[in-house]
């Protein structure tokens, strides 16, 4: 989920320890927010200087199991979840309701880790190596009905975090801490420019003045966002899908019960449900065929909304525009598909028209969009 925030002004490298309000002034989404993850934060460096990673004496989930004469670590979950550190941050993996042990750990019934059409179950033949993946991720009423306040006819204020813990699989021969196939955090560089537009003066109003569309108008928090990647048959990545949105991504609804404005030429729609959500991410699991993550592909972007289509699913949300970059050769990426608004960025990508690729993506890429 994305939510509707102004900004995000948390910078580690200023050692910031607490935010002070002052009398008079006004209060912002941002500085609440930035409190919160200047508390969150320091709690998960004390904790990873501590204890950094591992599991607890009690209810941990990877314990010692001497019952054969040596210890043998086994998973498990116990009526509460089976608890675990990672660099710091405490994590649990839980049973989900259709979870038929309440204490060994059954992989296919992960609460946070729903398996969906069971792309995700564990291979029956290959040999695999188990680890798990912590994250972060925002919850807003969409998914817990419960953050609408019925005392403001049902109004939701507030959103929420959710820190997920999932045992997935890879091959035995890939190592899932080698931070170059499993990085923590992306480091591809991405600059987006807006293309060149003119000015003119309001023909309604001549005394009005003339509005520079180049200049920065409204506050935006402008997200783009990798939709999908596929890998040719050395696993290395050839193409990409990639969204941008300057409402943050934020607009989202379920499907049957979109506001009349919501529906748009000027946008293309995502349909995502409870699952998708949470199979974000990178997934060292692939899909043999065409070397797309098992566990964390998306459904295709749709030009057009419809809650009848067979594409649909329970939510939406809307992003200004999307585009494919596919590999062509070593050095050159170009973009092969998508739209922005009703521009087609294929039309034409020379210099300066939208959709030119200036640098190779393993360099860096500059987007005009």
């Amino acid at each position: 989920m994305k939510t509707q925030i102004s900004r995000i002004r948390k910078n580690t490298q200023k050692n910031y320890s607490s935010i002070s309000h002052q009398q008079g002034r006004m209060l912002t989404d941002s500085d609440l927010t930035e409190q919160a993850l200047l508390s969150r934060d320091r709690l998960n460096q004390v904790l990873y200087d501590v204890i950094g990673s591992g599991t607890p004496r009690h209810n941990a989930l990877l314990q010692l199991n001497d019952e054969s004469g040596e210890p043998v670590p086994e998973l498990h979950w116990g009526n509460n979840g089976g608890r675990v550190y990672v660099d710091g941050i405490a994590a649990d993996v839980r049973p989900s309701d259709s979870a038929t042990e309440t204490d060994s750990f059954q992989y296919e019934h992960q609460l946070y880790y729903p398996m969906g059409d069971n792309a995700s179950l564990l291979p029956i033949e290959t040999p695999y190596r188990l680890y798990l993946d912590v994250w972060g991720r925002s919850i807003t009423w969409l998914e817990d009905e419960d953050l609408r306040d019925p005392g403001l006819h049902g109004a939701d204020t507030t959103t929420r975090t959710q820190t997920l813990a999932q045992v997935k699989w890879c091959r035995a021969d890939i190592d899932p801490l080698c931070v170059e196939l499993n990085p923590a955090i992306g480091n591809c560089r991405l600059k987006l420019i807006l293309r060149s537009l003119s000015s003119s003066s309001d023909l309604c109003d001549p005394c009005a003045n003339e509005l520079e569309l180049n200049d920065a108008v409204g506050n935006y928090l402008f997200r783009v966002e990798v939709h999908d990647v596929h890998y040719d048959e050395n696993d290395q990545a050839d193409a990409l899908v990639l969204k941008w949105s300057s409402e943050n991504g934020a607009e989202a609804y379920k499907t049957a019960d979109v506001p009349p404005d919501f529906s748009n030429n000027q946008y293309v729609y995502e349909f995502f449900d409870d699952i998708s959500e949470k199979h974000l991410g990178v997934h060292l699991a692939r899909d043999t065929d065409n070397k797309r993550f098992i566990d964390g592909k998306r459904a295709d972007l749709q030009e057009n909304f419809s809650a009848t289509s067979s594409a649909s699913k329970v939510f939406v949300r809307r992003w200004d525009g999307w585009c494919k970059i596919e590999k062509i050769t070593t050095d050159n990426w170009q973009v092969t598909a998508g739209i922005e608004g009703n521009i087609d960025l294929t039309s034409g990508v020379g210099t300066g028209i939208p959709g030119h690729v200036t640098k190779p993506i393993n360099k860096g890429v500059d987007i005009f969009v």
